[in-house]
């Protein structure tokens, strides 16, 4: 097994956390893990997407940090890159469903296809975390300040904007400071 992967799943309750900062997806035990070949690599799933739509994989071999891939509705499979490290995959879980099921922490916005000019303004102003590609959408794009999260999944002609923060006030303001920039309809939140 890889060293990053050996290494998150020494750490206690490391399957929990993929459970739970996830769309109740199913991560498998190390000893579960299925195997097998594409494209000469050969792959391990670690995690099924709640009704087995996707199917994710790390790639077995020389690297400490091995590329995940994820599977489009298998079978037959149909590998995509989603990233380029099994450890920032970790980190993007944790980080897009930190929120994820408390409605009055998290809302949903559209907006038109991103522009240039809209990643360096959030570059700029917030911190940038590690891009993964594939799955919902083609890329997705997490910003983060000190208690707001923001993970933009970008299609071909549009966007979603998922905002979150430490508190409804940080949700509202991120709504506020990028209302000019969707164009569709979000879930109410609590208090607002």
């Amino acid at each position: 097994m890889p060293t990053s992967v050996a290494e998150w799943y020494s750490l206690a309750g490391s399957l929990q956390l993929l459970e739970k900062f996830s769309n109740e997806d199913v991560p498998a035990n190390p000893s579960e893990f299925k195997t097998g070949r594409h494209n000469e690599k050969e792959l391990a799933v670690f995690l099924y997407e709640n009704q087995g739509v996707f199917w994710w994989t790390f790639e077995q071999g020389d690297s400490d940090v091995p590329p995940v891939y994820v599977n489009l509705d298998p079978p037959p499979d149909r590998w995509a890159l989603c990233c380029e490290k099994f450890s920032d995959f970790v980190f993007t879980r944790l980080f897009d469903f930190y929120h994820w099921h408390d409605y009055d922490l998290m809302t949903l916005g559209f907006g038109k296809a991103l522009e240039q000019s809209v990643l360096d303004l959030l570059r700029s102003e917030y911190i940038s975390h590690p891009v993964t590609y594939s799955g919902i959408s083609e890329t997705q794009y997490p910003f983060s300040s000190q208690n707001q999260k923001i993970t933009i999944h970008e299609h071909n002609s549009k966007s979603s904007w998922y905002l979150s923060a430490d508190s409804p006030a940080g949700v509202r303001n991120l709504l506020e400071k990028f209302d000019d920039m969707l164009n569709g309809h979000h879930p109410p939140i609590s208090g607002s």
